[in-house]
């Protein structure tokens, strides 16, 4: 009698190939006989694999271990920061950004430039406050208020501060506000003098 044995699907990991891990080697070797091996040359095409397949494992020399991980975590903070649904940026000491996500991208020119000034204004009370203190004085996120026509917005604006007690640059995250600002304002208008009860 022939019983059909179930086949198990072997577990995908992969192999960022370098100096001592390449061509027929015995761990290499090893692990293709127990694991379905992918293996790749570079750390850009290990991240581009990590982006799109599953592994239970990866492999890799230890001198491209801190790049390969770095890279990786460079790429999963950019997804979370683009996922978020709101706009995030990182601004020098005018309030222009080094870094937008794509929500902020897509704010128009006028909105972008109030939000600029809004961080240059932030930028500058936090130096006030960090001067004369000492490094250990935690400076707090600021609350902003921008309100135009088209759009209300929060801002959250953090410091980024040196080990010296600088400000080197501001983090910022904009919600838009618009509905719950124009909800607000006419359930005030409702509930104010001379509204019917």
């Amino acid at each position: 009698m022939n019983e059909t044995q179930p086949i198990t699907q072997k577990k995908r990991i992969l192999v960022l190939t370098g100096q001592h891990v390449s061509g027929p080697c015995e761990a290499l070797l090893t692990l293709k006989r127990d694991y379905d091996v992918m293996e790749v040359s570079s750390i850009d095409a290990a991240v581009e694999a990590l982006k799109t397949e599953d592994f239970a494992g990866v492999f890799s020399d230890s001198g491209d271990f801190l790049p390969l991980e770095r890279a990786v975590v460079t790429q999963q903070a950019a997804i979370v920061l683009n996922t978020i649904g709101e706009g995030v940026c990182i601004v020098d000491s005018d309030g222009r950004p080094n870094w937008m996500n794509q929500r902020m991208r897509a704010w128009p020119p006028h909105v972008r430039e109030q939000v600029r000034r809004t961080c240059h204004e932030a930028f500058e009370n936090f130096q006030k406050l960090s001067q004369g203190s000492d490094a250990t004085v935690v400076i707090r996120s600021r609350r902003y208020s921008i309100n135009l026509e088209t759009a209300s917005l929060e801002l959250v604006v953090s410091p980024v501060i040196s080990h010296g007690g600088r400000v080197l640059q501001l983090v910022c995250v904009v919600w838009d506000v618009t509905v719950r600002v124009g909800f607000s304002r006419r359930s005030t208008r409702s509930t104010g003098p001379g509204a019917n009860w």
